[in-house]
């Protein structure tokens, strides 16, 4: 609720600076930290000033409502999500957004500002038993288990590492769910 940090205790992932600029730097230095898994991944030299860009863009967005670069608002199902998981939280001393999209807000005039470093990851459920296009279990030597049958996280994504995104894992649970059962049915999907 609110996107802001609940209370001013420090996690591991959250990076605070004071301007925008320290966050900058914190940040670069987060990822320097980190260069031993990241491969040495780094803020570019002009990270700073197309950011400020950035920002000064989506604040005047912001006071405007109206989201000329991603149209952020414009659908019913902007906000309506807006309102289901970004609502203010209670006892916050934020009040309700003034501005005509409550999908955005021009950020604060003066720090601190918050960041976390956001990297592509791979799909966390894919290790399990293997199926085959039936959705039949496979055996160590890759023959199908007669009448086991899996789907969903309980088995080895059939996607392999790759997650396309929130609720990735359903598509393909119910799509091996309908063809498991049709197969065990004797009828071909």
């Amino acid at each position: 609720a609110y996107p802001m940090p609940a209370s001013g205790t420090d996690s591991p992932y959250l990076v605070k600076g004071d301007s925008w600029d320290a966050l900058f730097d914190r940040l670069d230095a987060k990822l320097s930290a980190l260069g031993a898994r990241s491969g040495g991944v780094r803020l570019a030299p002009g990270f700073a000033a197309a950011a400020k860009e950035s920002l000064g863009r989506y604040d005047a967005y912001a006071k405007a409502g109206r989201d000329a670069d991603f149209d952020r608002g414009a659908q019913l199902y902007d906000v309506q999500w807006h309102k289901l998981f970004s609502a203010a939280r209670e006892g916050s001393p934020h009040g309700a957004n003034p501005y005509p999209n409550i999908t955005m807000h021009p950020f604060a005039d003066e720090g601190p500002y918050y960041a976390f470093i956001l990297a592509a990851g791979a799909l966390d459920t894919n290790g399990g038993p293997r199926i085959n296009h039936h959705a039949q279990v496979l055996s160590a030597n890759g023959e199908p288990i007669p009448g086991l049958y899996g789907a969903g996280n309980c088995i080895a994504a059939p996607t392999r590492n790759a997650y396309y995104g929130a609720g990735g894992t359903i598509g393909p649970a119910l799509t091996f769910g309908y063809i498991a059962a049709n197969h065990a049915l004797g009828k071909s999907v």
